[in-house]
This record gives structure tokens, C-alpha cells and sequence, in this order.
């Protein structure tokens, strides 16, 4: 009987504070590179007289998620 190693897929982070975190220009511009949604925090800021939600995103580096190459070593 052989030890599973543990998969190791590197990701990057980014978040972008916006009054409307679905639809604004940088989400757009992440989105158009591969970056997909990964949560949401609601109501976590206060700017410019309202509550903002933070959109958190990433994008997996190296081998697709569906690779299974990784869980062969």
C-alpha cells in the first residue's frame, strides 16, 4: 500500500472592493484572464457613504484542475 501525496496547485489571489463586486471593470478584466469567482464578502467596507462587498477571485497555475498527472508521482 502506497502514501496518496498531497496535490499541490498553486493559485493567485485577487480581490476587488466595489459597491457592486459582480460587475465592475476589474472584475471584467480578471475574468477576461482566467480568473474565475471564488467567494463573496458581503457589506465589508464603508466607502463613500456605503457598504461595499469584497469579490474574491482566483486562477489555478500550471496543470487545468482536471489534469490528473500530479496524483501519478
Amino acid at each position: 500500500m502506497t502514501a496518496m501525496k498531497p496535490v499541490i496547485r498553486p493559485a493567485v489571489p485577487a480581490a476587488s472592493p466595489s459597491a457592486d463586486a459582480g460587475t465592475d471593470t476589474s472584475a471584467a478584466l480578471h475574468r477576461r484572464y482566467g480568473f474565475t469567482d471564488a467567494g463573496r464578502l458581503a457589506a465589508v467596507g464603508y466607502k463613500h457613504d456605503r457598504w461595499v462587498d469584497t469579490l474574491l477571485m482566483q486562477r489555478t497555475l500550471g496543470h487545468p484542475a482536471t489534469d490528473t498527472a500530479d496524483l501519478d508521482r
